[in-house]
């Protein structure tokens, strides 16, 4: 087990001024409701002195804690009720957390339960979410999204190669380590993970439907679907919506009219290929558009593995034909694609009302 971060990399300045009202106080001194003052005194109880509630959904409640014994370390905890979770899905998300040793990985460090409750010791990343970071930059420069998206497909193919299937994948269960950085990035939030025993196969209707694969709400089946009706290529999809909205700002698609929307989508992809509209994407290279594409691919038998995707010529330079020429080009004209704003706002609206199986750790944090 992993050491948790020590007290310098915590350099915000929202978990300094936490450091310095710690010692003016050793517990939460707003006005709780009584269930979060419940939840501190059972983290109390197993050691840790909450400073802030990170967020809460409809499984389980996040707080930042520090230690009270030892190096006093921050630590994220994350409660799950188990009356809320079926055992299944409990057991399914600590052994993900226990089998992940991986630098891109959100990392276990204690698992303390009691018979209500299951309470998971994670690293604290004081960066918040990526989806945040996404609607404060409006998009991402090719260049920042490349190195997210390296990141993300080391730690999904890391997850593939013990088994792993994450299942949600959306820039809500991305965070980044620190303020500081927009691109070093830690995958969390194995809620809806499955453990696989054997192939990589899973049956099960779970993920976020703005970024469901069409096999899962279609469920159609995949080839030898003895053990399942889809496999690790949902996985897949989830990256290349990750990838589209990080170099635009905006979903490949308008995601308020639910699955009738989706399924249009995906109809629309299987006539004429993924959309990439010119007063969002001109500046963007072929290169990375070729690679969304290669991901959104309706068939999972003819999408690109995980490790075709990380040695994709857009993800490792040294593949690609793109020429000096082309490259001067797109950073000559990339200032003019000044529409940060109305894609923060979009993106906005459409993860308004956005599906949360976990808490998610919001970068604007809410005192109890």
């Amino acid at each position: 087990m992993g050491n948790a971060p020590s007290d310098d990399a915590i350099d915000t300045k929202e978990a300094k001024a936490v450091v310095a009202n710690d010692a003016q106080s050793e517990s939460v001194t707003a006005s709780p409701r009584r269930q979060d003052v419940g939840l501190c005194s059972v983290l109390d109880s197993f050691g840790y002195t909450v400073l802030e509630k990170l967020g809460q959904g409809a499984y389980a409640t996040v707080f930042l804690a520090r230690e009270k014994v030892g190096a006093k370390q921050f630590v994220a905890v994350k409660v799950l009720s188990k009356f809320l979770s079926t055992p299944k899905q409990l057991f399914n998300e600590v052994t993900a957390l226990k089998r992940c040793r991986h630098p891109n990985v959100e990392s276990l460090y204690a698992v303390h339960e009691d018979d209500e409750r299951l309470l998971l010791v994670t690293e604290y990343a004081s960066g918040g979410e990526l989806f945040d970071r996404i609607v404060e930059k409006g998009y991402y420069s090719e260049g920042q999204a490349r190195e997210v998206m390296e990141q993300l497909l080391q730690a999904v193919c890391y997850l593939h190669s013990v088994n792993i299937m994450h299942r949600d994948l959306k820039p809500e269960n991305i965070l980044l380590t620190t303020a500081d950085s927009d691109t070093d990035i830690k995958l969390a939030d194995f809620g809806v993970a499955k453990v696989c025993s054997g192939s990589l196969r899973a049956q099960s209707y779970v993920g976020s439907l703005e970024y469901m694969a069409p096999e899962i709400f279609n469920m159609s089946p995949i080839p030898d679907a003895s053990e399942g009706k889809y496999d690790s290529a949902v996985d897949v999809w989830g990256l290349g919506m990750i990838a589209y909205i990080l170099l635009s700002g905006m979903p490949p698609y308008d995601p308020s009219g639910g699955i009738v929307s989706l399924q249009a989508f995906v109809d629309q992809i299987e006539a004429d290929g993924i959309h990439f509209p010119a007063e969002t994407w001109s500046t963007v290279s072929p290169e990375a558009k070729a690679f969304i594409a290669r991901l959104l691919v309706v068939n999972p038998a003819r999408r690109a593995t995980c490790a075709e995707a990380l040695n994709d010529p857009w993800i490792n330079p040294k593949r690609s034909p793109l020429g000096s020429e082309h490259t001067h080009l797109v950073r000559k004209t990339s200032h003019k694609r000044n529409l940060s704003a109305n894609h923060g706002a979009y993106l906005s609206r459409y993860n308004s009302g956005r599906h949360r199986r976990a808490p998610s750790r919001r970068r604007k944090r809410r005192k109890i």
